[in-house]
């Protein structure tokens, strides 16, 4: 019974971050048709949007588990983490590149496995910058499928 709640939770997430995408995003959005076919696959195992210049995404993972992750993450990659806050249903963090561009983490617990994850780069957005976070927040997860 518990894993039918988790998997009903994350369907309704994947189904609200893709119907966002569908009503707000424009050229970087996939077509609705494809979205549907990914949220299969998504409810499984995370899925991502680049909306407004941030990168969404989720994960089957503990708001914990993601908040260590990050931190390792972005210390890994070389950023200076500014500010790093948890309370009890979300986390922040402020990094800053070398180039002193600022990057701001967001972490919201959506269940208690289920953690949905926003990053901003710059004030326009990076979506290669902002993947190459998430991809190493997923090798320091340890997880084979994350954010795809």
């Amino acid at each position: 019974m518990h894993g039918r709640i988790i998997s009903r939770s994350l369907r309704w997430f994947v189904v609200a971050v893709g119907g966002l995408v569908a009503l707000g995003a424009v050229g970087c959005a996939a077509p609705p048709a494809v979205m549907l076919g990914a949220g299969v696959s998504a409810a499984q195992t995370g899925v991502t949007s680049f909306i407004n210049r941030e990168l969404h995404g989720a994960t089957i993972h503990s708001l914990e588990q993601v908040y260590d992750a990050v931190l390792a993450a972005a210390e890994g990659l070389g950023f200076a983490v500014h500010t790093a806050l948890k309370d009890g249903d979300s986390a922040y963090f402020a990094l800053v590149e070398s180039d002193g561009t600022r990057t701001s983490v967001r972490l919201q617990r959506e269940t208690e496995v289920v953690t949905s994850v926003r990053v901003r780069v710059g004030v326009r957005g990076d979506r290669v910058l902002s993947t190459l976070i998430l991809k190493e927040t997923q090798r320091r997860l340890g997880a084979d499928e994350f954010f795809y």
